[in-house]
């Protein structure tokens, strides 16, 4: 499976909406599986805005402490 496949709406990421939803063990078997934590929306946004914008606040604290 591609774990970076992007949407053709603002090229959302598999890891991208995982982060945007909250759902941290995704994050975290995504980013085992090679997901790049570094990918950038259309808008300018990454993965930690889009967890913050949901207020998931472990997802984030989890993106920092493993980058």
């Amino acid at each position: 499976a591609d774990v970076d496949r992007q949407t053709s709406n603002n090229d959302h990421s598999v890891l991208s909406l995982a982060c945007a939803g909250g759902h941290l063990a995704v994050v975290e078997l995504l980013l085992a599986h090679g997901a790049n934590p570094y990918h950038k929306l259309k808008d300018g946004s990454n993965m930690v805005i889009e967890a913050a914008k949901g207020g998931h606040a472990a997802v984030i604290c989890y993106l920092l402490e493993n980058p």
